[in-house]
């Protein structure tokens, strides 16, 4: 959709991606940790046949509190170094209309780290539970809410409307009081940071309204959040710590080339974020079955 925009909007997009996805991918792994934690723990459990309350709080319980506290380090961390990107955006060297485009764009996309590094840190509790496949139904649920929010705000509703055959007839009182009341003025690149704001909300509150009762509000019991938590926080940032800096070098060299290309001109830049698009759809599958090999 954005290709839509035009040629400095997709360049745009290429630019503000390479800063956003580096921070993001790398903290998903990090935070990734929980699941095998949880596997892990599940298991010795039944080995010693150990009582469900007792698993809940003395192993499931800290390694999520944890958990959380990992996905807060990111969040923090993810913060700084994106509003320090975003102040230094002119040191990137990129086209200036591409890099005004990204000054939009960016704080958005930065905005919706928090909810996904806290749906991260749930689903991969609930991998280690081996519950994935609501948290994968919700993911999917969100993705044509997502194309419709995208289309919406980044075209505005008059084009929704037109693209449905409904032509807005301003001349009837009725037709001119429905469209002022749906009206939305097309935001362009900074339509679509929204859009994926508000996807990443909804997605967040649904892991966490379905899930609450039976598995994430036991946790919170203050029995849960026993002496066990410095020790768990401190064996899982071990492990996180690790596996992001090793995601953050293989997505590093895919950042510095669409930033490169930036060099060569928008409509460089434009061309890589169509070809990276299509490649990260296969790097995403194999991601996730990494992700289930550690677990089951």
């Amino acid at each position: 959709m954005a290709g839509q925009l035009g040629t400095h909007s997709l360049a745009a997009l290429s630019f503000s991606n390479s800063i956003i996805s580096v921070i993001m991918i790398t903290s998903m792994i990090g935070i990734s940790n929980i699941g095998p934690r949880v596997s892990n723990v599940l298991a010795q459990s039944k080995k010693s046949n150990s009582p469900k309350m007792d698993i809940i709080n003395n192993g499931i319980a800290p390694i999520f509190a944890a958990g959380l506290l990992i996905a807060f380090f990111f969040t923090i961390t993810a913060a700084i170094l994106i509003a320090f990107a975003w102040y230094n955006l002119e040191a990137f060297d990129q086209d200036p209309h591409v890099t005004n485009l990204a000054k939009d764009y960016i704080p958005k996309i930065g905005q919706s780290l928090i909810f996904v590094f806290c749906f991260q840190a749930v689903k991969a509790l609930l991998e280690g539970y081996k519950k994935s496949i609501a948290a994968t139904i919700i993911v999917f649920s969100v993705i044509p809410l997502n194309i419709f929010l995208n289309y919406i705000l980044m075209f505005g509703s008059e084009h929704f409307f037109q693209a449905l055959g409904l032509t807005v007839q301003k001349n009837l009182a009725a037709y001119d009081s429905i469209f002022h009341t749906f009206f939305i003025e097309p935001m362009g690149l900074e339509g679509l940071a929204l859009a994926t704001l508000l996807s990443r909300i909804v997605m967040f509150i649904a892991i966490f309204a379905v899930y609450y009762r039976k598995v994430i509000s036991p946790l919170f019991a203050k029995s849960a959040m026993g002496g066990k938590l410095k020790a768990e926080s401190s064996l899982l940032f071990k492990r996180a710590l690790p596996s992001a800096f090793m995601t953050l070098v293989e997505v590093l060299a895919f950042a510095a080339a669409g930033i490169m290309c930036g060099w060569l001109g928008p409509q460089f830049q434009a061309a890589h974020q169509i070809a990276l698009s299509l490649a990260s759809a296969t790097f995403m599958i194999a991601l996730g079955l990494s992700f289930s090999a550690s677990v089951y």
